[in-house]
């Protein structure tokens, strides 16, 4: 991420990355690892700084906190982009599913073989093996409750029955080989949400920045 901020003009942008609460540098709090507290923390971040005038730029789970922000604290914002985002509405899982996603990310953590399947899924070509390891090495970090209850509020979210509310001008990226959310899914959301760009990057999958 350092990476990609670099190559922005300093003269023309001021970008800001934030580690979620239970990832990278931040706290690791108990609770509280849902699409509205993320939001929350956000807007948080922003009222802390004084920001204002923003353009948010989300990927996958950070495309529903997107989504959120610009539900609840609109005001803060004069640009929405989504990159790859999850599905904006509920899930349903059989129980069999349930079970088996509960397995994936209960071991996430700490079992380096299903974080290395779970992160070369999000990649439809691979990374130089430094920069996946950077990626593997960070998805691991993020604390047990981030990992098991940021994957319930995705299944359980019902942000889409709200998209049509959304007034931020807004852009909509998307990998056509994404094996996490798939094309169809991300136009559905893009459908919905009041005059929203679309881009697609072809052969890519669901980690466009990589």
């Amino acid at each position: 991420m350092g990476a990609a901020l670099a190559r922005l003009d300093p003269a023309r942008y001021h970008a800001y990355a934030l580690d979620l609460r239970g990832a990278g540098e931040s706290d690791k709090p108990s609770s509280g690892y849902s699409i509205e507290q993320y939001a929350e923390d956000v807007f948080q971040f922003c009222r802390a700084l004084s920001l204002r005038n923003l353009v948010y730029v989300g990927h996958s789970m950070g495309g529903l906190i997107g989504i959120q922000m610009a539900l609840s604290h609109r005001e803060l914002l004069r640009g929405l982009v989504l990159v790859d985002p999850a599905p904006a509405d509920r899930q349903e899982l059989t129980p069999e599913q349930q079970r088996a996603l509960d397995v994936v990310t209960s071991q996430l953590t700490t079992n380096r073989d299903v974080a290395l399947a779970w992160y070369q899924l999000a990649l439809h070509r691979p990374l130089p093996q430094d920069l996946f390891d950077t990626l593997l090495e960070a998805g691991m970090s993020v604390s047990a409750a981030h990992a098991r209850d940021s994957m319930r509020s995705i299944l359980s979210n019902t942000l889409g029955e709200r998209l049509a509310g959304i007034s931020t001008p807004a852009l909509l990226i998307g990998g056509d080989r994404d094996a996490i959310v798939p094309l169809e899914t991300m136009l559905a959301t893009r459908r919905r949400i009041p005059g929203c760009g679309l881009h697609v990057f072809h052969r890519v999958g669901h980690s466009p920045p990589a």
